[in-house]
């Protein structure tokens, strides 16, 4: 064999990443699908790619399902099961190996008929040769939720560039900089800065508790712990709740909207990244922070803390008060060496390279 020719379930950076790597270890990325689809192209996504590529004398050696998030409607929820199930026998029929990149461990990000991602979840772990987690300290977390040791394995994010550097970029570096400054202009002397950039989803509780974190020191009149947050909230009253008290604070800088945020040219600006999601997974955050030296700050649910304490790259908040003095106490003493050791262990050459191991062990 050649070259070994992988088709992957979603494009996106994490892809296209793990796909240069490969390609350098001699292997092969069969582009996906990019036109826009109707109700039949939806469903033989897939499908219609392999059989192109065995037709053409190049089939597809290894296809890796990714993401299994549903759809508010039940009609396109139920178009991808059809596209799952197609994709599926038609890889047992063409001896295409079949690995799953397991990002939510115990759920989907979106989930709108949880009986149904239960059903297609448990399909693809059925008839996956490999199910790999995206951190090696997530491994446990797998097994306690049942996946079996003997076909379980991880990879690896790394950092991404996104060289975002724009007139929004820089007007909020401008925003951010007044916004700290008028709290020096009050009497205040000492002001912790944190960033919460996130997507709209419902695991993502930092929308729910980031009022409870912000605010001056109970003990250090001058010393307070402020927020910039970038992002829609969720649907639901718990959350438009929650953004109202978002929006009421004189502490958080908030933007209404989801754009790409270049971490990196806001930096010297923030002094931590705080995210909270209840689901057991990693959240790139992780990265983007170590990626500039700064802590995670989050709440005790999920992965994370587990993830942030073993690593070293960051704290849990316990409890449910005085969040302000301890985020600034912590900060005192933060130093920024598990951030380099996390990179240093992680990378996107380390996850491309834990791909192909596990490809190797199907049989390829």
């Amino acid at each position: 064999m050649s070259k070994i020719r992988i088709l992957f379930y979603t494009d996106d950076f994490k892809t296209d990443h793990w796909g240069s790597e490969l390609e350098r270890n001699g292997c092969e990325i069969v582009p996906n699908a990019k036109e826009k689809l109707n109700y039949f192209s939806n469903i033989l996504r897939h499908a219609r790619i392999i059989l192109k590529q065995f037709f053409a004398g190049e089939r597809v050696h290894v296809f890796v399902f990714r993401y299994l998030n549903d759809n508010k409607h039940l009609r396109v929820t139920l178009e991808y099961v059809i596209r799952d199930l197609l994709t599926i026998i038609l890889c047992k029929l063409t001896n295409i190996k079949i690995l799953w990149i397991l990002h939510n461990i115990d759920k989907e990000t979106i989930v709108h008929f949880p009986l149904i991602c239960k059903i297609r979840r448990a399909i693809v772990s059925l008839v996956s040769k490999r199910v790999l987690v995206t951190d090696p300290l997530l491994m446990n977390h797998a097994l306690d939720h049942g996946f079996k040791k003997n076909r379980l394995d991880w990879t690896c994010f790394g950092v991404h560039q996104k060289n975002m550097l724009d007139e929004r970029n820089i007007k909020l570096k401008k925003l951010i900089v007044d916004f700290k400054n008028s709290f020096y202009k009050d009497g205040i002397r000492h002001v912790a800065v944190g960033l919460c950039v996130s997507e709209e989803a419902k695991k993502k509780v930092h929308y729910l508790h980031a009022n409870s974190i912000v605010g001056k020191c109970e003990d250090r009149e001058d010393a307070c712990v402020v927020l910039v947050m970038v992002g829609k909230y969720p649907a639901g009253d718990e959350f438009q709740k929650a953004k109202q008290r978002v929006n009421n604070s004189p502490f958080i800088l908030y933007f209404d909207e989801s754009f790409p945020v270049d971490e990196p040219y806001i930096a010297d600006h923030v002094d931590f990244f705080y995210r909270s999601m209840t689901d057991y997974s990693i959240a790139y955050t992780l990265y983007v922070a170590c990626n500039v030296g700064k802590p995670v700050f989050t709440h005790n649910f999920g992965a994370l803390p587990d993830i942030i304490e073993q690593a070293n790259i960051g704290y849990t908040l316990n409890g449910s008060s005085n969040y302000q003095s301890k985020i600034i106490t912590l900060l005192e003493s933060w130093n920024s060496n598990g951030s380099n050791a996390f990179l240093a262990q992680r990378n996107w050459k380390t996850g491309a390279e834990r791909l192909l191991d596990n490809i190797y062990k199907t049989g390829i």
